[in-house]
């Protein structure tokens, strides 16, 4: 008698693990463009439909590429991961990487600053005052986040002799 009781207990356990292991939830299938991080994402075509697509790594096939719908004919796309959605974004040229990269946009009294490769050659003659909220006299271009901004002055209109 001991030995049935222990075998129908056995019995039953064994019935309700398998019944409570097939109960547990499944987690909900994955968006198929969602993403955490710019790894989780990528272009190429959509494993079901075969059609170019940016989303999910799990659901894009990268062995099949649509170059001109993944980076665009001039290059100038990425597959990022912005607010958890893979999205295609322009890439960002870099202005800068260091200060010395930025010079001043206009030739006199500049209050704004651009590339060096981008600067015109400046053929005028300025004065010699110190105007306020500019370059002049102790303003300063620099790079920052790989753009190039300009420290403008805080002179009132001072002139230095």
């Amino acid at each position: 008698m001991k030995i049935k009781n222990t075998f129908l207990f056995l019995a039953f356990a064994s019935i309700l693990i398998l019944f409570l292991v097939g109960c547990q939830k499944t987690a909900p299938p994955i968006s198929q463009t969602s993403c955490a991080t710019d790894s989780d994402c990528a272009c190429g075509t959509h494993i079901s439909t075969g059609e170019c697509f940016i989303g999910n790594k799990g659901i894009v096939n990268t062995s099949k590429q649509c170059p001109d719908f993944c980076t665009g004919i001039a290059a100038m796309f990425e597959t990022k991961c912005v607010n958890n959605t893979c999205k295609q974004v322009r890439i960002q040229k870099s202005d800068c990487t260091v200060d010395s990269d930025c010079v001043p946009e206009q030739c006199c009294h500049a209050t704004s600053c651009i590339p060096q490769e981008k600067k015109e050659v400046c053929n005028v003659m300025c004065t010699m005052e110190c105007r306020g909220g500019t370059l002049d006299c102790g303003g300063s271009c620099a790079c920052e986040n790989s753009k190039c901004v300009a420290h403008l002055n805080n002179l009132q209109g001072e002139k230095v002799v």
